[in-house]
């Protein structure tokens, strides 16, 4: 796990850099989904929210070269109402 901890404080470091990028956000996500039980449940929501929340934003611009893929979207949704 120590790995896993590694790569989360790395994107959480991407992140701050980056904060308008849902790819970022969407790898933040993935990586703290992946760390279960040890991790922070209300910092894997938080971050799918903001990806969602970037996302819609990039939609709402038309900014067709940021938008996440449907299965992407699809992927987040169901990690938000587990």
């Amino acid at each position: 796990m120590k790995i896993l901890e590694a790569a989360i404080r790395d994107q959480n470091e991407v992140v701050r850099m980056n904060p308008s990028s849902s790819e970022d956000w969407w790898q933040l996500t993935l990586l703290l989904s992946l760390n279960g039980e040890s991790g922070d449940q209300d910092s894997v929501r938080n971050s799918i929210q903001r990806t969602i929340e970037l996302d819609d934003i990039n939609h709402a611009w038309g900014h067709r070269d940021r938008y996440l893929t449907e299965p992407t979207r699809e992927i987040l949704r169901k990690l938000s109402v587990d």
